[in-house]
């Protein structure tokens, strides 16, 4: 029986140690550490243990006998668990590398090499012990090694990287490209799962990445001509010849070359890089977005879909550790939603951010260690051994490939230049880049690495492979693009100069019968489904509308549009916090039954072989979902696609992705979107959070026709708008809409089913007078605070008022407003009534379109309504109630 003193004080402790991880987690330890802990061998030496740890002078202990089978499994398992930390895996050694202090005799030499040397496992944190199992026999029992003619290929690639940069820096000095130098292999790393990928036969892979070597991926694995890079950096912009006098000539827009996307086939294999911002880690579920639409929308057989799709994703190592929306894609992964079948993620990891050390960004551990908590291994590697790096890449496919779930590869490298080629960063980091400076590329690294393999005629052939990528470098160079513009700007400029404004607006109504089919199924429930009472009644009510002669609420006139746009060949994808049901208990797409729980939507059983509807809960996250859902649409032609958030106010935490995408993703980008986002707005009295959709950011942002931002106080311009947006095929726009809160159960929103049946989607509604002669105002406003402006005939209570609702802002109807001032010579003023603060809201663009126009002529404007206020709203209903009152009191005295 084994003694407490036949064990060393380290092995002691670190039996001690697993015996405790197990006492938490009986799975973290393998079955015969299980076995041991349970024995009665064991309980007595733990026994013995406690009662020598009373003894205030103990015996010295005798080193653990290194040849016993129990002591060897112990450092094997210890060497698995925690040779990353002693692993070799920083090219510039700033940290001096930790001796592996566990004692043996050689018995595991070479397993402490495996997991010691150039690659840094983690996987111990897995939950599944059949993946841990699978990568630690893959890593163990695998071996990785390039033949001759592999190496050379790899020694070509690696040589025109280099040569391409370094032709860069000679050539374009004071230019940014964002150098991908010290971290290379990135892209042998790239070739190799492509490599893999297409041997698989795979059909897409999608590819987010940050703008660190971003040219260099761009001009070598997706063949961008050399002569397209320079033209971008010679020029920076594009001379229009029929605008060159101009400053801000039609269509003048554009983005830095490091942002832009490219595409590539091999094969049968389409590989396509996203557009992205320099917000880093925001292309991301963008990226998988995009894959998910290809999955459930161009792969035929679903059940090979993540067989036949790969998401690749490159990040920052700061910003990996810093940013939020990592966390949010990895809470997302494995949700039926968003689940892509596995992402390989790329940490480039420069060890520095910007200015900014690791010490500095991180509390502590590694810059990926977010990855633990979701159950994602870290592949660790040095990135000077780049065959290291292609093993890593081999073994993240594997793992992707077998089980379908994400995995990490850490590329730990550096960044020859400062965060851009014109910056300095030895005025902050002057001891890094003294090692930098000294440092061998990684050519020369691995030139020298075959030399000592084959013998000098690696010399020779590197020297060939140079003066071929020097030669088409310089003959690019002196006449690129043949001396005219960047060809992507030219595509870019040219999307810009072809934006209008020209929209479908005819064609949404339905005829009598599709009313009455679709009215039917949407509220129809299979008799093995029970449903709440009190639920049921309401839906059946809502399915007699036609013969109650009642009128159709918003929740119903919104079924009613879905379910005719599915019948219409789209498939609707409609998403967001508590969407099913509905923030406010509106909806009810989503049916739950009161015995099984089983969901039921009935949109889905309208017709035989129709479309379908996804309707489901989003996490409580804006960022990530709503960037998910843009890239959806970037490829779904055929799918109608509406996100929501719970409060209007949500949208706040997802701002960077409306600025960076959604409003400019076609003027940067030439990309289209036709997502809807749905925001609840509307002032009750409930406080600064919850009231405000912030309305006035998005209509700030708006030029150029890229937003449409929709306004509507009725039910059936609601159903009108959404049914708009399903045809428009030619100006794809996404589009904005603020829904009510208390106006989705108002009478006044209620729409009768003529409206449905016989009208379109109006850009304004008119409300007159009795004596329309005696109109000397036209009021105008948007939303809510028009019941607050009629009376029970939906007539002004003034009189001397023309009121019109806008009910699309944006286009804004300057037509529409025109023809009610020429029919209605006498006014001489036009008021903006609204309830928002004054800073807040519709005004200031309203003001400033007006203003710019011929409407005004002679007219004076005038804003009625709240000032400017540093918050949303009040936070009674009572202070709401006296400032409605205010507004409609001063309305109410227009002569």
């Amino acid at each position: 029986m084994l003694k407490i003193n036949q064990f060393g004080d380290l092995n002691l402790a670190y039996l001690l140690g697993l015996y405790e991880d197990y006492l938490t987690d009986p799975e973290s330890v393998g079955d015969e550490l299980v076995t041991f802990f349970k024995s009665e061998e064991f309980q007595n030496l733990i026994t013995i243990h406690s009662e020598e740890t009373k003894v205030e002078n103990p015996v010295t202990q005798s080193p653990l006998n290194v040849n016993s089978d129990f002591n060897i499994k112990l450092i094997e398992e210890d060497i698995r668990k925690n040779g990353h930390k002693y692993a070799n895996l920083d090219p510039l050694e700033i940290n001096s590398q930790k001796e592996y202090a566990l004692n043996h005799n050689g018995s595991t030499e070479n397993l402490k090499k495996l997991y010691t040397d150039n690659i840094g496992y983690e996987f111990h944190h897995l939950d599944n012990k059949d993946e841990i199992t699978w990568l630690q026999n893959t890593i163990e029992n695998n071996q990785f090694v390039l033949t001759y003619d592999e190496q050379l290929l790899l020694l070509n690639r690696i040589t025109e990287v280099d040569t391409f940069e370094e032709f860069l820096t000679k050539h374009f000095p004071a230019k940014k490209w964002f150098s991908i130098q010290g971290e290379d292999s990135l892209i042998p790393i790239l070739d190799k799962i492509i490599e893999l990928s297409n041997k698989d036969s795979m059909e897409y892979i999608t590819i987010g990445m940050q703008h660190r070597g971003r040219i260099s991926v761009m001009a070598t694995l997706f063949e961008l001509p050399y002569s397209e890079v320079f033209s971008y950096l010679k020029e920076g912009r594009v001379n229009l010849d029929s605008n060159a006098n101009e400053i801000n000539p039609p269509g003048w827009m554009q983005d830095v070359l490091y942002h832009y996307g490219s595409e590539i086939s091999i094969d049968k294999l389409k590989i396509k890089l996203l557009d992205n911002p320099s917000h880093l880690e925001l292309a991301s579920p963008v990226v998988n977005g995009y894959l998910k639409s290809i999955q459930q929308n161009l792969i035929s057989d679903q059940n090979t879909a993540h067989d036949k799709s790969l998401s690749i994703l490159t990040h920052g190592d700061s910003s990996f550790a810093g940013q939020g929306i990592v966390s949010e894609l990895f809470n997302m992964k494995d949700l039926d939603l968003y689940d892509v079948g596995g992402t390989i993620h790329i940490v480039v990891n420069n060890q520095i951010g910007f200015t900014t050390t690791p010490e500095e960004s991180k509390s502590e551990g590694y810059c990926t260690d977010i990855a633990k908590a979701y159950n994602i291994p870290v592949l660790h590697v040095n990135a000077d051994d780049v065959e290291s790096c292609l093993q890593v890449a081999s073994i993240a496919y594997s793992y992707r490939k077998k089980y379908k779930k994400d995995i990490i590869i850490d590329l730990i490298g550096y960044r020859k230049h400062g965060h851009n080629e014109g910056d300095e960063p030895s005025f902050t980091q002057p001891l890094m880049y003294k090692k930098i400076k000294s440092h061998p590329s990684l050519k020369k690294i691995y030139t020298n690495k075959l030399t000592e393999q084959h013998g000098n005629k690696i010399t020779n052939i590197v020297s060939d492979y140079f003066d071929r990528w020097n030669q088409k470098l310089e003959a690019d160079l002196e006449n690129p693009n043949q001396n005219t513009s960047s060809e992507i700007s030219k595509n870019i400029i040219k999307n810009n100069l072809n934006i209008n404004s020209e929209y479908i607006y005819k064609g949404t109504k339905l005829n009598k019968e599709k009313f009455k089919k679709i009215n039917n199924a949407i509220y129809a429930i299979p008799d093995n489904i029970t449903i709440n009472n009190r639920l049921e009644r309401l839906l059946k009510r809502k399915q007699d509308v036609l013969n109650n002669d009642s009128k159709l609420d918003w929740a119903h006139a919104e079924l009613l549009a879905l379910g005719s746009i599915i019948e219409e060949g789209q498939n609707v994808r409609l998403t967001g916090q508590d969407t099913e049901r509905g923030t406010f208990s509106q909806r009810h797409a989503v049916l739950h039954d009161i015995n099984s729980g089983e969901k039921y939507i009935p949109l889905n059983y309208i017709s035989p072989n129709q479309k379908e509807i996804n309707v489901k809960n989003s996490p409580l996250t804006e960022m990530a979902t709503l960037a998910f859902e843009y890239g959806y649409t970037l490829n779904s032609e055929n799918n109608f696609v509406l996100w929501e958030a719970q409060f209007g106010d949500f949208v706040n935490n997802a701002q960077t992705v409306i600025d960076e995408y959604i409003s400019s993703g076609y003027s940067k980008w030439g990309i289209n979107s036709s997502l809807i986002m749905l925001l609840p707005h509307g002032y009750e009295g409930q406080g600064p959070n919850h009231s405000s959709a912030h309305l006035e950011r998005y209509l700030s942002l708006c030029a150029d026709s890229n937003l449409r931002v929709i306004y509507p106080s009725k039910s059936s311009q609601y159903f009108h708008a959404l049914r708009m947006q399903s045809k428009e095929k030619k100006n794809i726009t996404p589009m904005i809409i603020m829904t009510p809160k208390s106006l989705l159960r108002h009478p006044f929103a209620a729409s009768p089913v003529e409206e449905f049946t016989n009208n379109d989607f109006s850009k304004i509604i008119e409300y007159e007078p009795e004596n329309k002669n005696n109109v000397h105002n036209l009021v105008l406003c948007s939303g809510k605070i028009i019941v607050d402006l009629l009376d029970e005939q939906n007539k002004p209570k003034n009189q001397n008022c023309t009121i019109v609702s806008i009910e699309e802002l944006y286009p804004f109807p300057f037509k529409e407003l025109e023809s009610i001032l020429i029919k209605n010579k006498n006014i001489n003023q036009i008021i903006w009534i609204q309830e928002e603060p004054k800073n807040r809201g519709a005004w200031q663009f309203v003001s400033n379109q007006l203003n710019k126009s011929s409407l005004l002529k002679d007219l004076e404007l005038k804003y009625y309504g709240s000032t400017e206020r540093a918050s949303t709203s009040v936070g009674t209903s009572e202070l709401h109630k006296i400032q409605i009152e205010t507004i409609t009191s001063n309305f109410s005295q227009l002569k």
